[in-house]
């Protein structure tokens, strides 16, 4: 670890000290990867996100669904802009 001597740099020791941050942006591949394990089960799935507005992450699940639905064409995939409190939630 390196540790400046420098009182004035406590913030930047502190950054050096403890884990990055990172962002919880739901990637397209571990959105792939969720849709695909239920296909593969050959269920049906209507998911529901967030509206755009709100979350960034439906633009990965639109091209996640679209490429499982390429995959598993005789599954019905289908996604839902739902409300906040609702976001998140596949039903299989």
């Amino acid at each position: 670890m390196i540790v400046v001597k420098n009182p004035n740099v406590s913030l930047f020791n502190a950054m050096l000290r403890y884990p990055k941050p990172n962002t919880s942006q739901i990637s397209e591949y571990a959105y792939e990867e969720f849709f695909r394990n239920l296909a593969k089960q050959g269920k049906d799935i209507l998911f529901m996100d967030m509206a755009r507005a709100v979350s960034k992450s439906i633009h990965n699940a639109e091209k996640a669904i679209q490429t499982v639905a390429q995959e598993f064409p005789n599954i019905q995939i289908q996604m839902v802009k739902a409300i906040p409190s609702l976001s998140f939630s596949a039903i299989s």
